[in-house]
């Protein structure tokens, strides 16, 4: 009987491994989640950016992108998400500030809306977009009428700085928050006692000089940022006759500002 034995010979072939260059497939995403977005496809460019992200989560420019795919979905509350990620990573990225007001005055807060877009004009004063955002959104706010907890006083003084009059001021509006933000730069906080109790007040002086015989009966204070003007305080005073050689002081003092 004749015995077969079966040999089974192993040939070795040297293995290349292909190294993929991870910034080229970075930028294969990128391009590829760009075309998606201009296209307004933007629920598949979500999902590149997102390979983008499990590779660099800190990548800023896919997480601008993020969340301004959420903003064209209509997902307001994943793009404030989103943008808060970004501004933890760079807090003065104007493009994340300026959409994250867009998305947070969708969600209708305003307040915290004008607070980012306020961020991104103290970093870049002369972004068109924001500046115009801004103002747009102002139109939108209600004022705070603080007259019954918080009060002003107005003090004419005469050429030789003798008190002529001393009056009240009987309304105070205030467009929050850019009018506590322009109250505190330029104020003071204290604590004062008020029938035994303790509160937190911001106080306010400022001196005008009339320039006419005139009836004042309105005072306004504005936020300047470079050419910018927001009327963001506005007293209701009670009228009095000055001369050109008056000077007005008044104080303004808000109790327990919220803002």
């Amino acid at each position: 009987m004749k015995f077969f034995i079966l040999i089974i010979l192993f040939s070795l072939f040297p293995i290349f491994l292909v190294e993929s260059n991870a910034s080229d497939d970075i930028e294969d995403l990128e391009n590829t989640s760009m075309i998606l977005i201009n296209g307004s496809k933007y629920e598949e460019a979500l999902v590149y950016v997102d390979k983008i992200l499990e590779v660099e989560p800190e990548n800023i420019n896919a997480l601008n992108n993020k969340g301004g795919i959420f903003i064209e979905l209509g997902n307001f509350s994943s793009a404030v998400t989103t943008y808060d990620q970004l501004l933890s990573i760079d807090e003065n990225n104007t493009q994340a500030l300026n959409n994250k007001a867009i998305a947070l005055s969708n969600l209708e807060l305003y307040v915290q809306s004008l607070r980012a877009f306020y961020q991104s004009l103290l970093t870049d004063s002369t972004n068109e977009n924001t500046i115009n955002n801004t103002k747009s959104l102002i139109d939108k706010l209600y004022w705070i009428d603080e007259t019954e907890k918080s009060f002003g006083i107005v003090k004419v003084y005469d050429e030789n700085n003798d008190l002529t009059v001393y009056s009240r001021i009987t309304q105070i509006s205030i467009q929050p928050p850019l009018g506590y933000i322009l109250l505190k730069t330029v104020g003071e906080l204290k604590t004062i006692e008020i029938n035994g109790e303790q509160h937190e007040a911001l106080f306010y002086n400022g001196t005008i000089s009339l320039q006419q015989n005139e009836f004042v009966s309105r005072g306004d204070m504005l936020l300047q940022i470079n050419d910018l003007q927001i009327k963001v305080v506005e007293m209701l005073l009670n009228g009095f006759i000055g001369t050109t050689s008056d000077t007005i002081q008044y104080e303004v003092v808000i109790l327990d500002p919220s803002f």
